[in-house]
């Protein structure tokens, strides 16, 4: 109980912390924090909205885990799966690698925490397939194959991008790359990664 107290309070003290500095940014013409907020909002009523959902989810497993096991067991940081991704998380980092002859594709969202997801294993079977990962505070690492025809879009509020050798920084930065074989291709994948405040990576293995 007092572990679930204290994420609740860093959640709105980050959130308090995260206003305030935009408003502090506002004053000194860094941005325009009404803007921001209009374009926005709707992430911060989603993230509220998971975080209440999440809040629920978790009090009822740790109800089940006491049942079953008599203590509490703690949920693995570390995920792995096969054929697509389908992963979601509010506090904590995101690790997966993905195994597969029949990739799918899929999505990885997290809010407080890094994200690094590996398809260098994947093989595509399908015409196209489509990635979507996103953050809001942390980093974002993907690892793509080098076999793979890619296109790949990115973007942020605030941070750091690179995809590959290409590079772009600063404040609502944008950056898009797509391999020479992408048009002719049988198999193309199509990755749009984002994050409101972090990094960018994608890089080939």
């Amino acid at each position: 109980m007092s572990d679930h107290i204290s994420k609740n309070n860093l959640f709105w003290g980050v959130l308090l912390i995260i206003i305030g500095a935009m408003f502090l940014l506002d004053n000194f013409y860094i941005l325009d924090f009404g803007d921001l907020v209009y374009t926005f909002w709707p992430l911060i009523l989603i993230v509220i909205g998971v975080k209440i959902i999440l809040d629920k989810r978790r009090a009822t497993d740790t109800r089940e885990k006491k049942d079953f096991t008599g203590g509490i067991a703690s949920d693995s940081e570390i995920r792995s799966t096969a054929g697509s991704l389908s992963e979601s998380n509010v506090f904590g980092d995101i690790t997966t690698k993905v195994e597969s002859n029949d990739f799918s594709g899929g999505s990885v969202n997290n809010v407080f925490g890094d994200i690094r997801v590996d398809l260098s294993g994947i093989k595509l079977n399908r015409e196209m397939t489509k990635v979507y990962v996103s953050g809001v505070f942390g980093d974002v690492t993907i690892i793509l194959p080098l076999n793979i025809a890619h296109k790949v879009k990115t973007s942020c509020v605030a941070g750091d991008l690179k995809i590959h050798e290409n590079k772009r920084e600063g404040l609502l930065p944008t950056l898009e790359y797509q391999d020479v074989t992408y048009g002719e291709a049988q198999q193309k994948l199509y990755l749009q990664a984002s994050v409101v405040f972090g990094t960018v990576s994608i890089l080939s293995h």
